[in-house]
C-alpha cells in the first residue's frame, strides 16, 4: 500500500518518520532511504534507494533485503489499482 497523505496531521507524522528512518540508517551507516509503501510482510515496506534511484525491500533500520525495481517510475510503472 502506498503512503498517502490524507491530512496535516498524515503530513506531519510522516515527516516524523522519515527524519526518524533516516537517522536510523545514519546511526547504522546503512545508505539513506526513504519509504513510500507498507508491505502486508510484517515490518516490511518498500523504499526508494537515495543513491541509486532503485526501490528496495527493508525492514526499518536495516539493510535492504532485495531490489524490486531498478526505478521509482520502473516500479510505478508495475502497480496495478486495487478495488
Amino acid at each position: 500500500m502506498l503512503i498517502q497523505i490524507w491530512s496535516e496531521d498524515d503530513f506531519e507524522r510522516l515527516q516524523a518518520n522519515l527524519i526518524g528512518h533516516a537517522l536510523a540508517k545514519s546511526r547504522a551507516g546503512l545508505d539513506l532511504t526513504a519509504f513510500i509503501a507498507c508491505t502486508d510482510e510484517g515490518e516490511l515496506m518498500l523504499s526508494v534507494d537515495n543513491a541509486s534511484g532503485a526501490v528496495v525491500l527493508e525492514n526499518p533500520g536495516e539493510a535492504p533485503v532485495r531490489t524490486v525495481a531498478d526505478s521509482l517510475a520502473g516500479f510505478i510503472d508495475t502497480l496495478e489499482p486495487v478495488a
